[in-house]
């Protein structure tokens, strides 16, 4: 195996970030100009693309750039993007205690959207299904993001005598299953859509609800 170097981007603070020293596997590392994220591999550019954040702060002010959004969207270009965090969930859930700002400077912490986690859907389909859910924010806006589509599971339905088609149902299974659904993305305004393309056995949409936490920034 070859050894590799890693190039550290010009706009990381001097005293902070990740040095490489030489050794058996690295050549070691050079300060250049990386466009995206900001750490790479030389030669390995176009493949691979490091963002580094080093605390709660730094994290929740940079969620409420367009900049960063953008950043974001360069990044899942790559096959192997990475954003690492110098800091753990508990950090996050006790922010601001103990991330650097003055006390006094709380007051002027302000709520900068909504940070979607799970979107729960009860839904009672007759049969298999093919349906996606689409998650849009901001009215569609073309700084939001845009996650993929959530495919419905209804794998785990049972089958009702009578109703349901011949070897589609789980024994043990709900009529209507009550399905937690991980998502993605933030933003002020959020709408759910369900997309069947109108080919689809028939269900019915008896409820949804919405996990989200509230991120605030200075």
């Amino acid at each position: 195996m070859s050894r590799f170097k890693v190039i550290k981007d010009t706009r990381e603070k001097k005293g902070h970030g990740w040095w490489f020293e030489e050794d058996a596997y690295c050549i070691g590392t050079e300060v250049s100009k990386v466009d995206v994220g900001d750490y790479a591999i030389e030669g390995m550019e176009h493949l691979l693309c490091i963002e580094r954040k080093e605390s709660v702060s730094e994290f929740a002010g940079n969620c409420g750039e367009k900049r960063f959004h953008r950043e974001l969207e360069k990044m899942a270009t790559f096959p192997h993007a990475f954003l690492l965090f110098e800091f753990n969930w508990a950090d996050i859930e006790r922010y601001p205690h103990g991330s650097g700002i003055p006390q006094r400077a709380w007051s002027s912490l302000r709520i900068k959207g909504k940070y979607m986690q799970r979107v729960i859907l009860n839904y009672a389909p007759e049969s298999a299904i093919s349906a996606d859910l689409f998650l849009r924010y901001d009215y569609e806006s073309g700084d939001a993001p845009r996650p993929a589509a959530y495919p419905f599971d209804s794998t785990k339905v049972s089958a009702q005598y009578g109703v349901a088609t011949y070897g589609t149902g789980t024994y043990g299974g709900s009529t209507q299953p009550l399905v937690r659904q991980p998502v993605e993305g933030s933003g002020f305004a959020v709408a759910l859509r369900v997309n069947d393309d109108g080919t689809t056995a028939p269900y019915s949409l008896k409820g949804f609800g919405v996990e989200y936490q509230l991120g605030a920034r200075r």
